[in-house]
Order: structure tokens, then sequence, then C-alpha cells
């Protein structure tokens, strides 16, 4: 590839800063700079410990890209991207991926050696043996693995204990390892291209294959070069690991890639002005909703619903604080903030809503239901952050629990919901009213929830999510079927039971994540308990439709899940 003449540097200072004199200095004589971005979404040592939360750190880098570097691109077309990288390999692969149909990519390492520059040391390029395979076809689903050994020797038996059984094992590795012996720009373009090579064979001779498993021992710089050999609508996914050393597996899987899903949009500047009007009718809304839970002096909390409330009065919902025991006191920012999503910020003492979260919301949720959204999303988030101390920490440290984030959730929703329906001034309504209303509510609360995944990629979620999602839908058909307020309170008391089998489940990022594609070799059903006790199994004799209910769950598509529940509750009697 011929030397650049016009660039836009990327500084990717995740492990230390970079400092921009040193790297500019490794360009060509005569390169323009067409611009110069720096991408940290986090400052991490080395040693990188197993609580990283990999997704949001590659959502974040994700957004720098598209608000900063993309916008370069724009401006200059004919420009390539210089790449200075002192990162983790997951998030540098990630980054990689971003780099669509460029023209052209340069990327520099830094040397280990006295210098510590940018400048390839030139010299002897070493010898890159591989890909070893598969040269030959099968039919096989299972995953392939690819080692990739420039630094250090990949440890293949460890990475087979991680993965799993496998449809091919291939192997790239230089004839001799360390930190520097990729002394050309050339060289880690050769490595790339035995990695593209991989990936063709792959894809020729393996074309069940669904994923393939990375694992790299190299510098940032081909880690990141690597990514961009990855393509969205031709390559199986690609699984990335984080080696940690004091760690049992070493092994730690962190991101797949390429995402394949909507990414993080770039706002119009009309959008960002809702998402402030927006925020500012929350406020207004939460004033007033605190006014009227100040008048109504509810004690204990389910008063609010007058003699309504006495079903919900028993079991752990009943003993939830009081709202104005909560931070529903503090303000709603008007200001965006830098936040992923929402944030109950302790030094403003106050909420802040990112503008894409908001946008999200806006466009999930009925125009005339925002300010529903608003209020009950507040409400939900101030129990989690009152008595509840679920937080973004705690929230993090358990996600490999979900039946307890699940718990937690429901009664923080049934919680927030009962306020908005008081609040909504709809106990002395007729019960065909209040029918219609509550369905609403919990429709608002749900499209609301799907927002929080409108950025996540489509065909998986977690499983938390999914069990949240079918409760809720779940309790929508109740309440249509409801005779009464008493009843509908009934079983709004009664969390349902209901699980989605047969989905193939993981560990992702310390989630527990279902792959919601309709494959695995599990028969797909849902299994619920009704309210009197009763076992119900819908996919034995139609497997189908539960099929459809879990790719519909992994397209977000929120009707085809309570129009399949529906049917799985059968005619109305």
């Amino acid at each position: 590839m011929p030397e650049p003449s016009e660039v836009i540097v990327v500084l990717h200072a995740v492990h230390d800063a970079i400092d921009e004199d040193v790297a500019l200095a490794a360009l060509p004589p005569g390169t323009r700079v067409r611009g110069c971005v720096e991408v940290c979404p986090r400052r991490l040592a080395l040693e990188v410990t197993p609580e990283v939360d990999w997704e949001t750190l590659a959502r974040d880098q994700r957004r720098t890209w598209d608000q900063e570097v993309e916008p370069l691109r724009t401006r200059y077309p004919k420009a390539g991207i210089a790449y200075f990288g002192l990162a983790p390999i997951p998030l540098a692969v990630q980054l990689g991926t971003l780099t669509e149909r460029w023209p052209a990519v340069y990327v520099f390492q830094r040397r280990h050696d006295g210098e510590r520059s940018w400048l390839y040391a030139g010299g002897t390029e070493p010898s890159i043996a591989g890909p070893n395979g598969p040269n030959e076809g099968s039919r096989s689903t299972e995953p392939a693995l690819v080692a990739v050994s420039i630094t250090n020797k990949v440890d293949v038996e460890g990475a087979r204990a991680v993965v799993g059984s496998t449809s091919a094992e291939v192997e790239i590795a230089a004839d001799a390892l360390g930190e520097d012996v990729l002394v050309t720009m050339e060289a880690v373009r050769a490595v790339a291209e035995k990695f593209r090579q991989a990936l063709d064979l792959i894809e020729r001779n393996r074309p069940g294959v669904a994923a393939v498993h990375l694992f790299a021992a190299v510098p940032c710089g081909l880690a990141f070069l690597l990514g961009t050999y990855v393509t969205p609508t031709r390559d199986p996914k690609v699984v990335t690991y984080q080696y940690l050393r004091s760690e049992e597996p070493r092994y730690r899987e962190a991101l797949r890639v390429p995402e394949r899903h909507a990414a993080t949009p770039t706002l119009t500047l009309d959008q960002r002005a809702q998402a402030v009007a927006t925020r500012t009718a929350w406020e207004t809304e939460r004033q007033a909703l605190v006014a009227f839970l100040t008048q109504s002096n509810a004690s204990p909390w389910w008063n609010v619903l007058g003699v309504h409330g006495a079903a919900l009065g028993h079991g752990p919902i009943g003993s939830l604080e009081s709202a104005l025991d909560t931070p529903l006191g503090r303000r709603i920012e008007a200001g965006a903030g830098d936040v992923d999503g929402f944030q109950l910020d302790d030094e403003r003492e106050a909420w802040v809503f990112s503008d894409e979260l908001v946008t999200a919301i806006r466009e999930g949720v009925p125009e005339a239901e925002v300010d529903r959204a608003g209020r009950m999303l507040v409400l939900h988030e101030a129990l989690h952050h009152g008595r509840q101390g679920l937080n973004a920490d705690s929230a993090r440290q358990i996600r490999l629990a979900p039946k307890v984030l699940e718990e937690l959730d429901y009664r923080a929703d049934v919680w927030a919901m009962m306020h908005n329906f008081a609040y909504e001034q709809m106990l002395d309504r007729s019960w065909s009213e209040q029918r219609s209303r509550l369905t609403g509510i919990v429709d608002t609360a749900v499209r609301t929830m799907w927002a929080f995944d409108a950025f996540n990629e489509l065909g998986s979620l977690e499983v938390r999510r999914i069990n949240r999602y079918l409760i809720w839908y779940t309790q929508l058909v109740r309440l249509e079927r409801a005779g009464s307020l008493s009843d509908a309170m009934a079983a709004l008391a009664d969390k349902p039971v209901v699980e989605l089998v047969g989905p193939p489940v993981a560990v992702r990022n310390t989630r527990w994540v279902a792959k919601l594609d309709g494959s695995g070799p599990l028969t797909y059903e849902l299994v619920m308990l009704t309210q009197r006790g009763d076992l119900v199994r819908a996919g034995s004799t139609n497997a189908a439709s539960v099929i459809r209910l879990a790719t519909a769950l992994g397209a977000h598509e929120g009707d085809t899940v309570r129009e399949t529940i529906r049917g799985v509750f059968g005619p109305r009697s």
C-alpha cells in the first residue's frame, strides 16, 4: 500500500495517554493530518480485571467514532486512517470493525525498546505460518476457533476448554514471538491477510458456522487491523477474548463483532432540542407527582390506591417504601450530560438522562404517552436507588443473578405503575375505563423498556430482559381478562411464573445472554403457571409459534410477542 498523503488520526488511549506529537512524528513526511480524535472510553490498567463492562466501553467507543470520526470521513472522503493504539485486544478489534469501507488504513505500533517511538524499526520480517485449514468441507454448525500468536503463544488447549466442541481449529503464528517482531507495516498486514484467509476458508468449507472464536496474542495495532477485515454482512460473528493472567479460566469472552444492530445515532439538532423539551416536561411532571403524593400522605405506600390497594398490601410489594422516602425528590436536569442512558448524579443532586435514551423513548412510545413514560421511569429508578440499593454499580456486580434482578425489577415496575395509576385519577372510574388505562400504563412501561434495548445487538437478549418482557406481556393478557379492579390488583400482586426454554444461553460480558434466532438443539417451549397454579406448556404441540416468539424477542418486535402470548392463553372464556 502506498504511503498516505492525508489521514485522520485516531489515538486509542485506553491503557495510557498517547502523546500526539510523538505519534504524528511517525507519519511519513508531508502527510496532511485532517483531524485527530482520541478514543478513550475509560482508562484501564494493563492487568485488566474480570469486572470490566466490555459492552459499555464498546458502546462508548462507537459513540465517539460516530460523533467525531465519521464527520471527518464525510468531510475528507479521500483521507486514510492512521491508528495509534494502547488498548485491550477486544476494544482494538471492535474499533477496527467500525472502519467499514474506509479507503485506506495505516496502523502504527509503539515499540518496546528504549526509544518507545511509533516508528517501525525495520529489518528482517518474521515468517508467518498458517492458516492450517479448514481445507475439507463440512456442514457442521459448531463454532470455529482461530488462534493468532505473535507476541506470545496462544494456549490452544485452554482456548478449547473455554469454547467447547469446535468444527475447525485454525492457527496463525510467527516463527519468532515477541512484542516487536513485526518490524514493518507490511509485516503487520501480512498477518492480517492470513486472518482474512482463515475467515475465507471457514466461510467456504464451514458454511454452517455462526461464530468464530478469536484468541489473539498480538500487538494492539494488529488487533485493530484484524477488526478491519471482519465484515458485518459476510463473515460469521467473531468472538473476542481477554487474557487474564491471574484468573481461571484465563481466557474470558469480551465482545462479539461486528455489531449487527442499529448504531447509536448521531442525533440532529432538532432531536436534541426535543430531548431538552422532553426532560423539561418530565421535570414539571415530577414536581406535580411529588405534590400529589405529598397531599395524599399515603402510608403505607399502597394506600395511595385507597381501598383497592389492600391486594398489594401483603408480602414484599406491600412492604416497599413510600415514594417520598426515595430520591424521587431529586430534580430532572434539562441538559443531557455525558451519561450512558441515565444517572442519578449525587454531585448535582439530579437525575440526568441522555439525549439518545430520551430520543429512543420518544420514538418507541406514542407521543401522548411520553410524559407518562418519564413519570414511571423516574419512579421505577427512584425505588431502585432508595432502599432497594440497585444502582449502576450494584447491578453490574450481580448480573449473573438474573432471578434476583428480575424480582427487583418486578417490584419496582408494579410500584411505579400503581403510583401512576393513582396520579392519573382513575380510582373512581368505571371498570371499563380502569382496565383500558391499566393496560395502557403497562403498555407504555413495556415500550419504555424496549427503548433501553434499542441499540443492543439484534438476535439476542439478556435472560433477565427476556423474563421481564415475558412477565409483562403475560400480565397484559391477564389484565385484559380481569373482571374488576380487584381482580387486576390480585393479578399484579402475583408475579407470573413464565420461562422460555430452548434458546442457547451463555455468559457474555458477565451477563447471561440467550441467542434468539430459533437455533439450538433443544425443543422450544413456553412454560408457565396459571394464577390457579396449573402448568401450561406451549411448544411441544405448537413449537412454531414459540420459535416465532423467540425470534420476535430477538428482533425487538414487542407486538408480535404480545400476540403470541395471547394465543397461548387461548380465546377468552
